[in-house]
């Protein structure tokens, strides 16, 4: 998969972001993981709902719309849980629970996305 930074402002949110595109890699999500390092994500695109079922680790769910601008923030969701990112979302952003809070990523914020290795 193709990896990207996340920033807000310029500053780098998280480093290594998996973007998973085709139908395969946006089922599998983060599903048979046992945990997401800090710094770590997934960006999964044409997507406006997520479910953790099966997972084994609490992750932070970010909901974004075409212009990467922040639609919804579910925090610390659980296994076995769902969320939904209402109207506008077209795709979410999954990081270690936690993360949202700790870089203060709120409903309105917009961000960038970068592709790995490029400045």
């Amino acid at each position: 998969m193709t990896e990207f930074e996340f920033l807000r402002g310029g500053e780098v949110l998280l480093a290594r972001v998996e973007k998973a595109v085709s139908l395969p890699q946006r089922m599998k999500g983060l599903l048979g993981r046992t945990g997401l390092d800090d710094g770590r994500g997934m960006w999964i695109v044409r997507c406006g709902s997520i479910h953790t079922w099966f997972m084994l680790f609490p992750i932070d769910v970010v909901f974004l719309d075409r212009s990467l601008r922040v639609v919804s923030v579910h925090s610390c969701v659980g296994p076995f849980r769902a969320a939904a990112g209402g109207h506008g979302a077209v795709s979410v952003l999954e990081a270690p629970g936690g993360w949202a809070e700790r870089n203060r990523v709120s409903v309105g914020d917009v961000l960038q996305a970068r592709l790995r290795g490029r400045p």
